[in-house]
């Protein structure tokens, strides 16, 4: 009896740890604006500073996958002084649904938009996410 109810705790934790592997780690976590791909990113340093470049790390998922085919721009404005980043940023994609951009640059504090362009095939999915850089 013992034995059985030690596989049947170690099949709970497994599961738990499998499970446990599904979701990202990652600080932020939003959707596409039509609901269709979930993006996380988390940036370093945290908070994003004003005028300091940063990365972000971030992972694209559809229907609880990793995105394995598409691609990913990132990009960011001031929607209210009608301008976006002065500086271009390094986007590299590290494995399925997966990528780390650096050079990210946010020269001037405010109201800022965070843009996450998701392709597949010809069309564009945005997410995007309001930041207030101090």
């Amino acid at each position: 009896m013992r034995t059985i109810m030690n596989i049947r705790l170690l099949s709970v934790v497994t599961l738990a740890i499998l499970l446990g592997g599904c979701s990202s780690t990652l600080d932020h976590q939003l959707q596409s604006n039509d609901r269709l791909y979930d993006v996380s990113w988390s940036s370093a340093p945290t908070p994003i500073p004003v005028n300091e470049f940063f990365t972000l790390d971030i992972e694209v998922r559809h229907d609880g996958k990793l995105m394995t085919d598409g691609n990913l721009a990132v990009d960011a404005a001031m929607p209210h002084h009608n301008h976006g980043m002065n500086h271009v940023p390094d986007i590299q994609r590290t494995g399925p649904g997966r990528w780390h951009v650096r050079d990210m640059l946010f020269h001037m504090p405010g109201y800022w938009e965070l843009y996450f362009d998701i392709e597949q095939e010809g069309v564009v999915h945005r997410s995007q996410e309001s930041i207030e850089v101090d």
